[in-house]
């Protein structure tokens, strides 16, 4: 892995590249859950979006209700880049803190159920059609060392 000093908190180069089977778009992930998605590939590195930029936002659930949403970054991710949120809940959500987020497969980049965070508060705006969370990564990209990419087999078009 290696980093920009200038937005460390935004993005990681890998060592892997279009000759391993990396494509735009693959997910990138630890064992403990999402880390972001190709943003760039060359013929040996590519360049990681982590969950928090503002470039790869995630469609997502919460696990204990179902209730889908979008993960974003916030104006506190520089502070605290384990810190993002899922805009697009439902005004009457039933999510609560320490709910678990997960992926919710209803995008073409992230496969179901890839563990994302916990939820750490709810914000209820009054009169409005939804409801904002905050959510702790599970995956502290500030100390990465190792990820893995998922490839898509090459199918041949018949």
């Amino acid at each position: 892995l290696g980093r920009d000093p200038a937005n460390w908190w935004r993005t990681i180069q890998i060592d892997l590249g279009e000759r391993d089977g990396v494509r735009v778009n693959a997910p990138v992930l630890t064992a403990q859950g999402l880390v972001g998605r190709v943003l760039q590939v060359g013929p040996h590195r590519a360049q990681v979006a982590l969950v928090g930029d503002p470039s790869c936002r995630v469609s997502v659930k919460v696990s204990e209700t179902e209730e889908s949403g979008v993960l974003t970054a916030a104006p506190f991710t520089t502070v605290d880049p384990r810190l993002v949120n899922i805009i697009h809940l439902p005004a009457a959500t039933a999510a609560a803190p320490e709910n678990s987020v997960v992926t919710s497969g209803l995008s073409e980049i992230f496969p179901a159920n890839i563990p994302v965070g916990k939820i750490v508060n709810i914000k209820r705006s009054h009169g409005s059609v939804q409801t904002t969370a905050r959510v702790r990564l599970t995956v502290d990209s500030s100390r990465l060392q190792e990820v893995w990419v998922m490839i898509q087999p090459n199918v041949a078009k018949r």
